[in-house]
């Protein structure tokens, strides 16, 4: 397996045949998330010489002056068909071509979080980055809950736990408009709610609508970023934000103000979701990560749809030598704890406005 780069502009057409492509690898979040770290982007098709048997988008950060940089693949490399399955040989050949690339020839570190497909398979992919030199990172892995759509929409609402369902159905004789809102006004009313809710819980999202505004900008159609606003007669109370590309809809930002949470119109959003994941046949909703302990209400709202909670394997390292491996880790310690103190800066600049 070798891997050979791909022009942006054939990125969309190679990574659509995938099942496991989701948002983190499409090319307009891959662009400007890589932008915000001062990255540069590869896309890359990895091949047997015959047809292509995998592909990843990567971010590539090299440190000016220095032989260090990290090469960073996040939720790849994808490699499962249409109507496939993981193949834990497949997707290893795929990441011992990427390892090949990035860490033999350019002496970078490769860190590699596979996508939640490959949880059904963790304890085998685990232990085959390790025997290929791979270390496990102490980046927490994160959680989700992936509602089951079983296709059909009868069998989807069946599926949602009782308590659940009986208040999707009280919602929807609130009279409650759900609406496609795939516009600037609607990003900035989605900014808007955003920010109310982030100063009401003193929380900061690291990527939140303006970022997704530009993200949405420059995607592909085949991207499918839809956003749904929840309109109670002319105020939008709440908004959700989805990715519908693979075999999984992710839900990726969200608010709701205190009229909406009267008419529970997060339930009336969530379910438009699934109906949206089901017209494009797609079996998975992926309710955008769970935190027990740090968001208990947001939790306990997600699990009442009935879902299957899962984690990511994990985050992967192989550097070329112990030093260069210990000093990425080193400068990205520095870089975490300096990007904490601007978000708490944010934070407080931000509470100083609401109290003003």
């Amino acid at each position: 397996m070798r891997a050979e780069p791909l022009a942006p502009s054939e990125w969309s057409a190679v990574a659509g045949t995938f099942n496991d492509l989701s948002y983190r690898q499409c090319a307009s979040y891959v662009t400007h998330a890589a932008a915000a770290t001062k990255s540069q982007v590869e896309f890359l098709r990895l091949t047997d010489g015959q047809s292509i048997c995998g592909a990843a988008a990567v971010r590539v950060n090299k440190i000016a002056g220095l032989p260090l940089g990290i090469a960073y693949v996040h939720h790849g490399p994808l490699s499962i068909r249409k109507g496939g399955r993981i193949e834990i040989g497949l997707f290893m050949d795929c990441v011992l071509a990427l390892k090949s690339r990035y860490v033999a020839d350019r002496g970078l570190t490769l860190r590699i979080v596979p996508p939640y497909s490959t949880s059904a398979e963790s304890s085998g992919i685990e232990d085959e980055l390790l025997r290929i030199g791979f270390r496990k990172t102490n980046i927490v892995p994160r959680t989700t809950i992936l509602f089951d759509t079983m296709h059909d929409e009868t069998k989807a609402r069946q599926n949602l736990k009782k308590k659940w369902r009986y208040t999707l159905r009280q919602a929807q004789k609130e009279g409650v408009a759900i609406e496609l809102a795939n516009s600037q006004d609607g990003f900035c009313a989605a900014a808007t709610l955003l920010n109310e809710l982030e100063t009401k819980k003193g929380f900061v999202s690291p990527l939140g609508a303006r970022f997704f505004w530009e993200v949405f900008k420059d995607a592909r159609e085949s991207e499918a970023y839809r956003l749904h606003v929840a309109r109670a007669g002319e105020e939008i109370v709440a908004v959700h934000l989805g990715s519908y590309v693979g075999e999984t809809s992710v839900y990726l930002i969200g608010a709701a103000n205190e009229a909406a949470r009267r008419l529970n119109a997060s339930y009336l959003l969530h379910w438009r979701a699934v109906q949206e994941t089901i017209a494009r046949g797609m079996r998975w909703y992926d309710l955008g990560g769970i935190d027990p302990r740090s968001n208990p209400s947001g939790y306990q709202f997600k699990k009442g749809m009935n879902g299957i909670e899962i984690a990511e394997v994990g985050a992967f390292d192989c550097s070329p030598d112990f030093l260069r491996g210990k000093s990425v880790e080193l400068l990205e310690s520095l870089a975490r704890s300096l990007r904490g103190r601007m978000r708490a800066a944010g934070m407080s600049r931000r509470d100083g406005a609401a109290t003003a």
